[in-house]
C-alpha cells in the first residue's frame, strides 16, 4: 500500500496566544538530529507566529532539511513549528509501527532526493504519499511497534538516569563551591541559631573540610585559604585542529573527532559523527586528549562542556584542558559549565560567530579549594560519573541496535520471531 493510504497530514493551526503559555511547542531545535528524540520541549510563551496543533502520539516529521532525520512521537498534546509535519495515522494503522516508518533511513533518504527547493529544500508531501509501505496486519504492526518501543523506552529511561546523576553532581557542586553553604552553615544567625544545611544529605559530614569563614578575593567573597588560580593551572590547554579534509585518508579510523555538534546533550563524550585514522593523528600531533580531558566550544556555540572517554581529537572550534591531575577532572568539569555565561561575554563577538580565543581560555579564572577538599568532590561525583559515562554507552549500544532492526522489520526482511530471538540475548525484550 502507499503512505497516503496509512497516514494523514494534519493541518491543523492556531496562534500561540490563544493557547496557555504553558503549553509545550516544539520546533526544529527541539529535535535531536538522527535520534528519533527530544531533546527538549519550548512552551507557546516563546512564539508568537500561527503553528501546527499536535496530539499525543501523532508524528512530528521535520519537513526543513529532512535529511537530518528529525522525527520524533510525543507523549504529550502540543504545538509545534510549521517547518515540521503533523502525521496521524488512518484507522487501522498502528501509530508506533507508522512512527518507525517515518524514522527509516529510507522513508528519509526517498523525501530529502524529492525536497523542493536548494538552499533550504523542503520535503514534498505528494511524494512523500506515493512512497510504498508494506502491508503487514495489525497485529504484526503492534509487536513491531513494541520491539522498536522498547529500546527507546530503555534509551528514555536511561536519560532520566543521566539527567539525575547530573543533577545530583550539579547540586552538591553549587552548594560546596558556588554558594559555599558549609562555610555559611557554620555562620551563628539570629538567637544563635545555625542556619539548616539546604542539602545536608550530599555534604553530610564532608563540611568539616571547610573552613569557618568567607575572606575577600578578587572574585568576591571565598572560603578562607582557597585561592583563585587561572584555568592552566589545573593542566595543559590544548587548542583543536582538522587534518586537510582532502586526504579522504586521513578520517575514518579509531580516534573519535569531536566536533561542536557531538558536544550537545552529552556531558560525557561516548559517539562522534566523524573519527580520524592513525594517518590522520601524524597530522595532529600534541593535539591528542587523553581519556577524561575536558573539551569546551569556544567558536559559534560557546560554553558547551564534555568529558572525553578515550584519546580523542576536536576541530579547532574547541579548546580543551589536559588535567594534571585526576582530582581536578570532576571539579574542572562542573566548574566549566557553571562559567558558561562567561564563556560567552569574553568571547570576541561578530556578526557571524562569537569566538574565545586560546590565550583568553587558558586565563580564565577559577576558585580552587584545598586539595582535601578535592579529593572528597571526586570521591562524592566519581561513582555517579561512572553511572552516567555507563549509561550514555549503553544508550549508544541501544541506538545502534535500533537502526540496525529498523529497516529490516518494517521490510519484511527480518521477520518477527527472528527478531525477538535475536533480541532477546540483549535483554530488550
Amino acid at each position: 500500500m502507499f503512505f497516503r493510504d496509512c497516514a494523514k497530514l494534519v493541518l491543523d493551526s492556531i496562534n500561540p496566544s490563544a493557547m496557555p503559555v504553558d503549553t509545550p511547542y516544539v520546533g526544529l531545535e527541539h529535535i535531536e538530529k538522527s535520534t528519533l528524540q527530544l531533546n527538549s520541549v519550548g512552551s507557546a510563551s516563546e512564539v508568537v507566529s500561527a503553528k501546527r496543533i499536535f496530539k499525543k502520539n501523532d508524528i512530528l516529521v521535520g519537513k526543513l532539511g529532512v535529511k537530518a532525520r528529525k522525527v520524533v512521537q510525543p507523549d504529550f498534546d502540543g504545538i509545534c513549528s510549521t517547518d515540521i509535519w503533523v502525521i496521524r495515522p488512518v484507522s487501522g494503522v498502528n501509530s508506533k509501527f507508522l512512527f518507525y516508518w517515518c524514522g527509516s533511513r529510507d522513508f528519509i533518504n526517498n523525501l530529502s532526493a524529492s525536497s523542493d527547493g536548494t538552499i533550504m529544500p523542503r520535503a514534498n508531501w505528494d511524494m512523500a504519499a506515493i512512497q510504498e509501505v508494506v502491508d503487514f496486519d495489525q497485529n504484526e504492526q503492534r509487536i513491531i511497534g513494541r520491539i522498536l518501543g522498547n529500546f527507546d523506552d530503555k534509551i528514555r529511561n536511561n536519560r532520566k538516569l543521566i539527567d539525575n546523576l547530573d543533577s545530583i553532581a550539579k547540586a552538591i557542586y553549587h552548594s560546596w563551591f558556588v554558594k559555599f553553604d558549609p562555610v555559611n552553615e557554620k555562620f551563628p544567625c539570629k538567637n544563635n541559631k545555625v542556619t539548616p544545611p539546604p542539602i545536608r544529605k550530599q555534604t553530610g559530614n564532608w563540611r568539616n573540610l571547610f573552613p569557618n569563614e568567607l575572606v575577600g578575593s578578587e572574585l568576591g567573597l571565598i572560603p578562607k585559604g582557597w585561592k583563585v588560580v587561572k584555568l592552566d593551572f589545573f593542566g595543559n590547554v590544548v587548542c583543536g585542529k582538522t587534518p586537510s579534509t582532502k586526504n579522504r585518508e586521513y578520517f575514518g579510523g579509531f580516534y573519535p573527532f569531536i566536533t561542536i555538534p557531538d558536544m550537545h546533550n552529552a556531558i560525557v563524550n561516548v559517539n562522534t559523527r566523524r573519527t580520524i585514522s592513525r594517518q590522520g593523528a601524524t597530522r595532529l600531533v600534541g593535539k591528542v586528549l587523553p581519556a577524561r580531558s575536558i573539551c569546551v566550544s569556544c567558536i559559534a556555540t560557546p560554553g558547551l562542556v564534555c568529558l572525553t572517554t578515550k584519546e580523542s581529537f576536536t576541530n579547532q572550534q574547541i579548546n580543551s584542558i589536559i588535567p594534571h591531575e585526576d582530582i581536578f577532572t570532576e571539579f574542572l568539569l562542573y566548574s566549566l559549565r557553571n562559567l558558561k555565561n562567561e564563556i560567552q561575554t569574553l568571547g570576541d563577538g561578530g556578526s557571524v560567530f562569537t569566538n574565545l580565543s586560546t590565550s583568553k581560555f587558558r586565563n580564565i579564572k577559577i576558585i580552587v579549594p584545598d586539595r582535601r577538599t578535592l579529593k572528597a568532590f571526586r570521591t562524592i561525583v566519581d561513582p555517579l560519573m561512572q553511572r552516567l559515562t555507563l549509561a550514555f554507552r549503553e544508550n549508544k549500544v541501544l541506538t545502534e541496535l535500533r537502526d540496525y532492526l529498523l529497516p529490516k522489520l518494517i521490510s519484511g526482511e527480518l521477520r518477527i520471531p527472528e527478531a525477538e530471538k535475536q533480541i532477546e540475548e540483549v535483554g530488550i525484550l
